[in-house]
Parts: C-alpha cells; structure tokens; sequence
C-alpha cells in the first residue's frame, strides 16, 4: 500500500475500514478504562494506538502513521510526570483520587 497521507478531513474519512475499528477500539477502550482522568485516556490511548502501529507491517506503516496520527497518535509522547501529591497513574491529587493505591 503506497503512502498516503491523511491531510483533510475527506481523507481520514477514507481510511481502512478495518484499521478505522482499531483506531475505535483504542479510542472506546481510553474512554471508558480512563475513570475522566485526562492523563489516564492519553497514556491508554498512545499505548493502544502504538500497539496498533508495532503490528502493521512494513510497507504500510506511512499510511497507518499518518492515520494514527490524525486520531491523535503522538510519536514522541512520554509518560506524565507526578508532582508531589499526585497520583502517577491518573494525575489527581493523592487525597481525591479514586485508584485505590493511596490511603
């Protein structure tokens, strides 16, 4: 599959079906997993999008990263860093998050 990039909103519309279900699975699962924790749904939604990006074969990786990318795919996204005080998986206050692993 030739490279081809997703520039217009025409284009992402015209996207693999099949890769465009990955894309709303990722998505539903950092929805839904992400107990409205902004830094939960982004790390949930890189690592599934990057998931999707490591088992696309070669020749179509252009094309898949340009998709991806669109749906907000960020290649050089790294982990939140907590202050002190919040919680590392989910970025709320120690007193007000709903994880569990504090007291």
């Amino acid at each position: 599959m030739p490279y081809q990039p997703v520039n217009t909103v025409e284009d992402a519309h015209n996207i693999d079906p099949a890769l465009m279900a990955k894309i709303d699975e990722v998505t539903k699962r950092a929805t839904f997993g992400c107990g409205l924790s902004d830094i939960l749904y982004e790390k949930m939604l890189q690592d599934g999008l990057q998931l999707i990006l490591d088992r696309t074969p070669t020749d179509q990786r252009d094309t898949v990263l340009a998709a991806l990318t669109w749906h907000g795919y960020d290649p050089h996204y790294s982990p939140y860093e907590p202050e002190e005080g919040e919680c590392a998986s989910t970025g709320i206050d120690i007193y007000c998050c709903p994880c569990g692993r504090h007291e």
